[in-house]
C-alpha cells in the first residue's frame, strides 16, 4: 500500500513539473541528498519502569525528489518525495524485572517515506543566495510494527545557500532541524529531532 502511494506521488510530481512547461519561470525540480544526526532523547520510555535505552551510533541519510514554485521572485512554495533512515541501536531495560541473562543491544531499523511542504524565502536575487525555510515534514513509516505508529508528523526550519550555474541549472547547500510534533512510538511520548546537511541540484523548467 505504501509502495503504491509512493509511486502516485512520484508520478503526480512529475506530472506537474512536465504540466508547467507554459511557465518555465515557476517551476524547477531537484535532486537532493542529505546526512542526518539523530538528536532524539537517549530514552525511550514505555512507562514508569521499562522502555529502550538508545545509542545514536548509525549513518543515516535522507535522498529525494523536490519540486519548487516561485510565489515571486524571493519566495516559493516546496514539496518533495525523500526516502530517509533513522537506525539506532537500542537496549531494553526493565526496573522491576529479574533478568537471568541481560539484554543485549539490538538494531532498530526505522526507515520512512517523507513529504514536506515547506515555504522558502531568497535574500538576494544575485548569483549566490541565502535563503531560509519553514514549513512541516509528513513522515510515513514504510516497516511498522506493533510498538510504532505509521505516520508521525515534524516542524522544519533551515536555510543554505544557493549558486546559480546557468539560468536554469542551480547547486544548493543546505541545513535543516526538526522537530517531531506526534508520537513516534504507540506507548511512549518519543518524537524525532533531527538535524541534516544535504546538497542539491535544481532544474528550472
Amino acid at each position: 500500500m505504501k509502495h503504491r502511494l509512493l509511486i502516485s506521488i512520484i508520478i503526480l510530481l512529475f506530472t506537474c513539473s512536465l504540466s508547467a512547461q507554459e511557465n518555465k519561470s515557476k517551476f524547477r525540480i531537484g535532486l537532493t541528498m542529505s546526512l542526518v544526526e539523530n538528536l532524539s532523547d537517549d530514552t525511550i520510555e514505555f512507562d514508569q519502569y521499562q522502555g529502550l535505552n538508545a545509542e545514536y551510533d548509525k549513518t543515516n541519510y535522507r535522498l529525494g525528489v523536490t519540486l519548487e514554485y516561485g510565489l515571486g521572485e524571493k519566495s516559493s512554495v516546496n514539496t518533495a518525495i525523500n526516502y530517509s533512515n533513522m537506525d539506532f541501536t537500542s537496549t531494553f531495560y526493565c526496573e522491576v524485572c529479574d533478568f537471568e541473562v541481560l539484554p543485549s543491544p539490538q538494531d532498530a531499523d526505522l526507515s520512512f517515506i517523507e513529504i514536506p511542504v515547506t515555504l522558502k524565502y531568497y535574500f538576494l536575487k544575485n548569483t549566490l543566495r541565502p535563503f531560509a525555510e519553514v514549513g512541516v515534514t509528513n513522515l510515513f513509516l514504510l516497516e511498522e510494527d506493533i510498538i510504532t505508529n505509521s505516520y508521525a508528523l515534524s516542524a522544519t526550519i533551515g536555510g543554505g545557500l544557493e549558486y546559480a550555474i546557468t539560468e536554469r541549472i542551480a547547486l544548493q547547500a543546505a541545513v535543516d532541524y526538526n522537530q517531531g510534533v506526534t508520537n513516534l512510538f504507540k506507548e511512549s511520548d518519543y518524537k524525532l529531532k533531527t538535524l541534516a546537511f544535504g546538497i542539491g541540484v535544481m532544474v528550472g523548467i
